[in-house]
């Protein structure tokens, strides 16, 4: 249960449903009302009632027909009826043979069903059988905007692992309920060949997620943390998207929280004792301002105690924790930032009016914490590196695109001091890349896959009174003029940068070509979508079928319309899985690189 004490006065719990009756293929098949997503893949049948929407699970009601005897009075087979009987007779014994023959056939093809024969996507594999490898795939979702990094999960059991990503829906040509909040949410899909497993909304748009710092349910695999837009914070199991707790902040004026000052929570050790690690959030005070430190069960999402708030700070973000159990953190106020510190000793008997036993607490180093990929929204000068194999990646972004922004990416090796240029230009910007290392027959291959955007002129522009945006753009903009929405053509590049002790090569791996729309004011964007702060952690190198071998996932968001007309245009986003080891053999064979 989440505290209700109305002291605490800025968290209240939300409704959630759960259920520990459901099997694990009932938790992969539950259906979710209202939803606005789509899987051309997986759901080829369309009918006009289901045009751009997800109806990928559906729950199926039994009724017990009973039949009505009352004709039979008192339960008696009248006397009549049995004289019309006809003499029971034995089976000959052909008939005995082929009754046997039936039987034993019907065993045969039970089994081979359920044995021999391997199991498709949907069918129920034995616990011993051997895992399905995962194959190369490619899928469009509709009517929605992916986001953010792509975590990695454990599936069911056999089946390797799912891949779980936030997403948003059409904000340009909307066509859901402006009343609709549940535009929102967290998906996951099915690893090996990219199904939706479950798909969860949110009342708010998700702006941060974490599948690997907190166990919250004990069983041995760690849950999501999720931090929504406006304050949200919630744990989320992975294999049932099932809510395990979450809490919303109650904010009287949201205006008040600066950009970007929701911030992951921090993970504290284990201090209420229940074997789970607990959490330190910012949230409002009771005069709405950003500088309240609550702390929260891990747990149960209830918070414990009282909140801190630091009134000497206007807003308070970028929590930090020390091997010496400081709590460190952003001060800001008068439009400048200064650090505040204060033990978590201090602050636990503020919170609770009870004294911490640090010396039984896990040590803050050895938690691990949730980490910020990517650039800061509106830094506009940035130098990125990423080592790997001896050698640097070094990527610097700017300006601000896409009118005066330009990048260049190098390679440095360490040890020669020896420096390659693998890009550079103006209007593009360069991505966080994603690492890749594979032992082959005759050395160790190591390098990078890094994606950029291209911007090239705008395709066209279009006008529209403001009253014919969707609510959500129409809060963004406060001018008396009309807004412009504007059509941008862009084009994305993936380029993978191998080597080895002796040779390096830059293979481009694909182009895309992506369409983006922006709401501007005077000249600026306030808006766009696909936005390339969502995009910038887009790619990703793991092993989803635990066999040794790597695989590459990439997404990526565009619209299209087949006639160009405004009205047709349509939110799609593409997923994508390579077998790298399959793919970089093809290479190697054509270019000798090993």
């Amino acid at each position: 249960m989440i505290n209700s004490d109305t002291k605490q006065g800025v968290y209240a719990p939300l409704c959630q449903t759960m259920s520990d009756s459901e099997s694990e293929e009932e938790l992969l098949h539950r259906n979710h009302h209202h939803a606005r997503l789509q899987s051309k893949s997986t759901n080829p049948a369309r009918t006009p009632s289901n045009l751009n929407r997800i109806e990928n699970h559906l729950m199926f009601s039994t009724t017990e027909i009973l039949g009505n005897y009352s004709n039979v009075e008192g339960g008696h087979v009248p006397a009549s009826w049995t004289n019309t009987l006809p003499e029971k007779k034995g089976m000959s014994g052909g008939r005995k043979i082929l009754f046997f023959l039936s039987i034993g056939l019907c065993i045969f093809v039970t089994v081979g069903f359920l044995w021999l024969l391997p199991c498709s996507d949907s069918a129920t594999c034995s616990s011993g059988e051997k895992k399905i490898k995962t194959h190369n795939w490619l899928r469009d979702y509709e009517k929605i905007e992916l986001k953010g990094i792509i975590n990695t999960v454990t599936g069911l059991k056999g089946r390797g692992k799912n891949l779980i990503f936030m997403y948003r829906s059409d904000r340009v040509f909307a066509e859901f309920d402006e009343n609709d909040h549940h535009t929102n949410g967290i998906i996951s899909l099915i690893g090996r060949g990219g199904q939706v497993a479950w798909y969860d909304e949110m009342p708010e748009e998700p702006k941060s997620i974490d599948c690997t710092l907190l166990d919250v349910d004990k069983n041995g695999e760690a849950d999501c943390l999720i931090v929504g837009q406006m304050g949200q914070l919630g744990a989320l199991d992975p294999v049932s998207g099932e809510w395990l707790w979450h809490i919303s902040p109650r904010i009287g004026n949201s205006s008040k929280i600066p950009e970007d000052a929701v911030d992951f929570p921090l993970i504290l050790p284990d201090l209420d004792g229940d074997g789970v690690k607990d959490l330190l959030q910012i949230g409002p005070s009771e005069t709405n301002q950003h500088n309240s430190l609550f702390l929260i069960s891990g747990a149960t999402g209830r918070i414990l105690g009282k909140s801190y708030t630091v009134a000497e700070c206007e807003s308070v973000h970028k929590l930090t924790i020390d091997r010496n159990f400081r709590i460190n953190l952003s001060c800001w106020r008068n439009e400048s930032s200064v650090s505040y510190v204060k033990s978590l000793d201090d602050l636990y008997r503020l919170w609770t009016n009870n004294a911490l036993k640090v010396d039984a607490l896990s040590k803050p180093e050895t938690i691990e914490q949730h980490r910020l990929l990517g650039q800061r929204k509106n830094t506009e000068n940035q130098i990125n590196i990423y080592p790997s194999g001896g050698k640097e990646l070094i990527i610097e972004n700017r300006g601000k695109c896409p009118h005066h922004c330009n990048m260049t990416v190098r390679l440095m090796d360490e040890k020669q001091n020896h420096e390659v240029l693998i890009r550079n230009g103006t209007g593009i910007y360069g991505m966080v890349p994603t690492i890749l290392s594979l032992n082959t027959t005759k050395s160790t291959l190591n390098g990078f896959i890094v994606k950029f955007w291209e911007w090239t002129p705008a395709a066209g522009e279009f006008f529209r009174k403001r009253r014919e945006f969707p609510e959500i753009i129409r809060n963004h903009t406060h001018s008396p003029l009309e807004p412009i929405l504007r059509m941008r053509v862009l084009r994305e590049v993936v380029l993978m940068i191998l080597f080895n002790s002796t040779d390096t090569r830059v293979i481009n791996t694909s182009q895309n070509n992506i369409v983006q729309f922006c709401l501007e004011e005077h000249g600026e964007e306030i808006f766009c979508q696909p936005d390339l702060n969502y995009q910038e952690n887009s790619l990703l190198i793991a092993d989803l079928d635990e066999d040794g071998s790597q695989e590459l996932i990439s997404y990526y968001t565009t619209f299209i319309s087949s006639d160009n007309e405004k009205e047709n245009w349509r939110l799609i986003t593409y997923v994508q899985l390579l077998r790298l080891e399959s793919e970089l053999a093809k290479l190697n064979d054509s270019e000798g690189l090993n």
